[in-house]
């Protein structure tokens, strides 16, 4: 492929280089999550450019990639390839995108391309900023839909007054007794009806919203538990809050 073709991603997270430069690790439809350097992001005719930058952006553009894996490539041209209408101005939506960027900055691993990861992902956030209705249980059915993806989807196997064992990734008949790791029968309940084989159907279920944050605290330690390099997630307290 030649080096200087354009390429689509996400942009899940972007750190200050030195002085003048950026490096973001963007989810790319062709090679996976990569990782690249943006110089002269703050030069007096490129401030602009440091707004292209923003985490959950949807992006094209070109790199000059070293042939050495071990050496991070160059990122230049990067132009937007699909404005958000109504993420930068919705406070709920900005919190949820900022958490899905986190996320998944913190559990997709590897340079390798996976259509329906990257397609999930697109359209999770496209999805989210075309919304009319509540997104309130967005941020669960987008954890279930990656997990699934990632290869530790809890396994359905939910009868009446069952708990789902966290640890292990599947309910029982009684809670576990080696670990606290586990959702009570009442939110395991719950969880077994987000599990469904259309991800996003589950935003209409009615949730209390002291019931969704115990949810949402449920599956973030879930996905802890099968990704343990993924460390805490700072956006969690943030759409905790802005979700009620």
């Amino acid at each position: 492929m030649d080096n200087n073709d354009k390429k689509e991603g996400i942009i899940l997270k972007s750190t200050k280089y030195g002085d003048n430069s950026i490096i973001v690790n963007i989810l790319t439809h062709d090679e996976g999550l990569q990782a690249y350097i943006i110089k002269g992001v703050y030069g007096n005719k490129k401030g602009s450019r440091a707004a292209l930058l923003q985490n959950t952006n949807i992006v094209s553009f070109v790199t000059t990639h070293s042939k050495l894996r071990s050496t991070i490539g160059q990122l230049k041209d990067i132009e937007i390839s699909h404005f958000y209408n109504s993420i930068p101005t919705d406070m709920s939506k900005t919190a949820i995108a900022l958490f899905i960027s986190e996320l998944c900055a913190k559990t997709i691993a590897g340079q390798e391309r996976n259509d329906m990861l990257y397609d999930f992902v697109k359209d999770s956030l496209v999805r989210l900023d075309e919304m009319s209705e509540s997104t309130a249980n967005y941020p669960l059915c987008f954890i279930i839909g990656l997990s699934q993806l990632l290869g530790f989807a809890p396994l359905n196997n939910h009868t009446q007054n069952s708990y789902f064992d966290m640890a292990e990734g599947h309910f029982t008949k009684e809670p576990p007794d080696t670990h606290n790791y586990f959702f009570d029968v009442e939110n395991s309940s719950i969880l077994a009806s987000f599990l469904t084989d259309d991800t996003y159907a589950p935003l209409s279920l009615r949730l209390g919203n002291g019931t969704r944050r115990e949810m949402l605290d449920g599956l973030i330690t879930y996905v802890r538990l099968h990704t343990p390099v993924m460390g805490s997630i700072q956006s969690h307290e943030i759409l905790r809050q802005v979700l009620g």
